[in-house]
């Protein structure tokens, strides 16, 4: 059990998904309910604190009710309120003599709902994502409430003519049970593979909802960078295949920066390519290319990773100063998340700046410092910088899935539009300083006036242009955007080649 618990507390802070699916980082909410079931603990005696004890219990289970939310690291230590909660409610339940909890519990409708709570557990998620496909996320008071109702009535209907037969009809012989059984997982395993297939097929996507959702489908999100191009000396990437261009040429261009960097680099391969030139890629997903900066609100659970972070920028810069070859840096960094956004795991800020004050509040002004520090030192190198500014930050919403699931039920209406402060290029005034005293050895690519666009006679930020996502997944670039954004990449190295 401590060993499950312990491993989903650190687990959860790195991969929360997997620790939401694994086995062994949730097998210890069941061994909480086996230890009471084997007499492993002492059962509460005396009546007020078997009372005291169901009232907790009640009470842990309605805090995870009523105060989890999406940002809740879950499982985790979070798991064990409602886990403690059902513990102690069994516990504390004794029929002889039952507490007040126990009683309330007792009443015919909740007794009900919990005779088809595993019926509604089975149900209730298929009617929500159903939903949710063919209309969007459920609205106002009155959708949530019939998705409520359908669960419920689903639900019962699946206690009553399933379940409850299999429990009280007559025992099949078990052969006969082994085979319908097997055939039936066959039959069901035939079914999904065959769909998982059909569904990945591109030439089904496209007969069956057109060649627009089709190319939607093919719009994903950065994936992870092969650890082999984690490098950050030349030769290195060159053996393992990591250029950038012209595989041949002598590198000129260097790419720096966190997965928002990664995003540009096919595309301006390609453009490198056509200009017989060759680039070195310095990418390291959430990493940002800021000297004199740390991942302090990981640095607990993964020191490792955070002075692999740290030690990959301060290299990878040195390299690009090092080496007179290279003239052109591209810089490209999710500025809205160090800037903006504080941790989802613990509330911290997601960068602290070296000698900022450590008070829990990002330190905007710290890292703009080092941000430019950084690019000054590149500058006084002989580089020409190349700085592609602040993405606008939305939602799940306008992923690229996201909107091939609406075109697909028909509730997108139009290109929704962002709320301005999501939209704001928070590097926009940074860059115009460095613009001013470094002259033609800054360029700055600004990114939000690719996102706008005059609505109703008003500016908008659209996260969508003529119902096609800019996005991969809310955040990082994609289709056109990213063009555009290499296209002036490409015009100012030609420009100063």
């Amino acid at each position: 059990l401590l060993v499950s618990l312990g491993l989903s507390i650190w687990l959860v802070r790195v991969d929360p998904s997997t620790t939401f699916y694994w086995l062994h980082t949730r097998a210890f909410e069941f061994l909480i309910g086996s230890v009471i079931a084997l007499g492993a603990v002492p059962l509460p005696r005396g009546r007020w604190l078997r009372e005291a004890l169901a009232a907790l219990g009640l009470a842990l289970i309605l805090v995870a009710i009523f105060t989890f939310g999406k940002s809740t690291t879950f499982p985790g230590e979070n798991a064990l309120l409602p886990c403690l909660g059902a513990a102690l409610l069994i516990a504390t339940g004794d029929r002889t003599a039952p507490t007040f909890v126990a009683r309330g519990l007792s009443l015919p409708p909740v007794v009900g709902l919990g005779l088809i709570s595993y019926s509604l557990y089975l149900w209730h998620w298929p009617v929500t994502v159903f939903f949710v496909y063919a209309e969007g996320k459920p609205e106002g008071a009155l959708e949530p409430a019939m998705l409520v109702i359908a669960s419920l009535v689903l639900g019962f209907l699946s206690w009553r003519f399933v379940e409850q037969p299999f429990r009280r009809g007559p025992k099949p012989a078990l052969r006969r049970t082994l085979v319908i059984g097997g055939g039936v997982c066959a039959l069901l395993a035939a079914i999904g593979i065959a769909g998982s297939q059909l569904a990945h097929s591109e030439t089904v996507i496209a007969r069956f909802y057109g060649p627009d959702i089709a190319a939607l489908r093919r719009i994903t999100a950065p994936r992870l960078s092969e650890g082999a191009c984690i490098a950050v000396d030349a030769k290195t990437l060159a053996a393992n295949g990591c250029l950038l261009g012209v595989t041949s040429a002598k590198p000129s261009v260097a790419v720096i920066g966190d997965s928002f960097a990664d995003v540009l680099n096919a595309p301006l391969s390609d453009r490198l390519k056509a200009r017989g030139l060759s680039g070195l890629p310095f990418v390291f997903y959430s990493c940002p290319s800021i000297l004199g900066t740390t991942r302090d609100e990981v640095i607990k659970i993964m020191p490792g990773w955070v002075r692999q972070c740290r030690n990959f920028v301060e290299k990878s810069v040195a390299t690009v100063i090092a080496d007179p070859a290279i003239r052109f840096v591209v810089m490209s960094n999710n500025y809205d998340w160090y800037l903006r956004r504080l941790s989802t795991l613990n509330g911290l800020p997601l960068l602290s700046a070296d000698g900022a004050p450590q008070d829990g509040t990002i330190q905007v002004a710290a890292i703009e410092a080092r941000i430019e520090e950084t690019v000054r030192k590149l500058v006084e190198a002989g580089k020409t910088v190349i700085f592609v500014g602040t993405s606008p930050s939305g939602r799940d919403d306008y992923s690229a899935r996201a909107v091939m699931l609406k075109l697909l039920s028909g509730t997108m209406q139009g290109d929704e539009p962002l709320p301005p402060q999501d939209c704001r290029d928070l590097t926009a005034s940074l860059a115009e300083r460095l613009a001013a005293s470094l002259g033609d050895r800054f360029v700055p690519i600004a990114v939000e006036p690719l996102f706008v666009r005059v609505a109703d006679g008003k500016p908008a930020c659209l996260m969508t242009r003529d119902k096609r996502p800019l996005t991969s997944d809310g955040s990082h670039l994609a289709g056109e955007v990213v063009d555009d954004i290499v296209s002036r990449i490409d015009d100012a190295i030609a420009r100063r080649s």
